[in-house]
């Protein structure tokens, strides 16, 4: 059986934009280890951290997935060269926009998805239809 995502579009979007609180944790992960989680604090301490982390980043990445989704019907290896650079770069910007709160994970990763929403309307542009007169 083959997976498939939802045909609504706001719950694919929703779906779809879980990448960036999983690609903060594993940017943690990345940074610190799991010895962290096992720390003086306690795992419980940190899967409430998790949940909080999902609460706020899960809307934060939204504006760059809907770019992504829009570009991916127009040019699909735009849209797989944007992801691979702009995804990464995102989760490092969330993780430095935490230390700010959540307007800065919001503002920086909107902020990195600048370039896919120039590289949308770039591609509109190409592929609008020639008007002769």
């Amino acid at each position: 059986m083959k997976f498939q995502l939802p045909k609504q579009p706001i719950i694919r979007t929703l779906l779809l934009s879980i990448w960036l609180p999983i690609s903060v944790l594993v940017l943690f992960l990345l940074r610190f280890g799991i010895e962290r989680w096992i720390g003086h604090h306690g795992i419980g301490f940190h899967l409430s951290q998790i949940g909080m982390l999902f609460l706020v980043a899960w809307p934060c990445g939204i504006p760059l997935t809907v770019a992504l989704q829009k570009i991916f019907r127009r040019g699909r290896i735009t849209a797989y060269i944007l992801g691979v650079f702009l995804i990464p770069i995102s989760a490092m910007a969330a993780t430095v926009g935490g230390l700010l709160g959540p307007l800065g994970i919001f503002v920086y990763v909107t902020f990195v998805s600048i370039p896919a929403w120039i590289a949308l309307g770039i591609l509109y542009i190409k592929q609008m239809p020639k008007i002769s007169g």
